[in-house]
């Protein structure tokens, strides 16, 4: 049988899997020795690093027969071991111990082993990702400074800016001034959508680059930061519409990233995005593809929605039960 690609975020490829994540003390499907945040092993063994490590190099890869035997071996103690004990084995391993999941079915690991299932760049950066994150980090910063959302609305506002094809985004003055209302913030990531972010971005980047703030000592770092992640931001559009195929230099971008980001707000704010987009250049050097969800975002969302009206009806119907439907 032919071998298939998946393609998905960390939540669904963790559920797919049965793969704990960062309820695991070893977060990262395609590492050994990545550990989470504050563990106290990599301050007793050099070997093993957490996810805000930016080096690469000391990533030990995870292979699938390495995960199948974990796997095996969960299932072969399940019987013998006390619920406490299992799930601390779980914890451990990176895997829960389902004999019903789909990595316990020998056609399912022939056919879609592990390292068949792709990261998605749009959840990575852009949903809940690691842009997401650290532009809600920077306008926080911003505003401490007295430069609030609705100034940065009349800016967006104020501003006839143009493009070479049309962009629903900013093609009007409400549009750009929507980037930026403060409903979209206030949380600890963007609430925008994936596409709005992406556009935020770069107009975002011009006005603070522009402007006298980014001199301002509390933005200093933070601006390297987010100017970094502007050059990846570009580098993923050209990767993906083939008009650049240097992955390397993707790679030696995020481990700047990584470094300034962390120099501008600290570990506390580091998520396994932030390491398992370190895995995107061995993901496009294997399958010759960086891909995203972005055109399906839209319908995502319709069918969001859509389950969100039905559950409300059946939840109506439950309480009302002489209604009819």
């Amino acid at each position: 049988m032919r071998q298939r690609l998946w393609l998905g975020d960390l939540d669904a490829i963790k559920l797919s899997l049965d793969a704990r994540g960062s309820a695991s003390i070893r977060p990262c499907i395609r590492c050994k020795n990545v550990l989470k945040k504050d563990s106290e092993l990599t301050s007793i063994d050099d070997y093993f690093v957490e996810i805000s490590c930016s080096d690469v190099s000391r990533f030990d890869p995870q292979s699938n027969a390495e995960i199948f035997t974990l796997i095996d071996e969960l299932l072969a103690k399940k019987p013998v071991t006390s619920k406490t004990e299992m799930k601390n084995q779980e914890k451990l391993s990176g895997f829960n111990c389902n004999p019903d999941g789909a990595m316990a079915c020998p056609l399912v690991r022939e056919n879609s082993p592990p390292d068949c299932w792709m990261f998605d760049v749009m959840h990575l950066y852009y949903s809940n990702g690691v842009a997401s994150l650290e532009v809600c980090l920077l306008l926080d910063l911003m505003k401490e400074e007295g430069f609030t959302l609705e100034m940065l609305q009349d800016l967006f506002g104020g501003t006839a800016w143009q493009r070479s094809h049309q962009s629903a985004t900013i093609s009007t003055t409400s549009a750009r001034r929507h980037l930026v209302d403060p409903a979209l913030f206030g949380g600890e990531f963007y609430k925008g959508s994936a596409k709005e972010l992406f556009v935020l971005l770069p107009l975002l980047g011009f006005y603070l680059n522009e402007s006298p703030m980014k001199n301002l000592p509390k933005l200093v770092l933070p601006v390297i930061s987010f100017n970094v992640l502007l050059e990846i931001r570009l580098l993923l559009s050209d990767i993906k519409h083939g008009v650049s195929l240097d992955s390397n230099r993707l790679t030696e971008l995020q481990q700047k990233h990584q470094a300034a980001f962390i120099a501008a707000y600290g570990g506390s704010h580091i998520r396994p995005k932030h390491h398992v987009r370190m895995h995107l250049q061995e993901q496009f050097e294997k399958t010759g593809l960086l891909i995203d969800t972005l055109p399906m975002e839209k319908k995502h969302k319709a069918w969001f929605y859509f389950i969100s009206i039905v559950k409300f009806v059946v939840l109506r119907w439950a309480s009302c039960p002489d209604l009819s439907l």
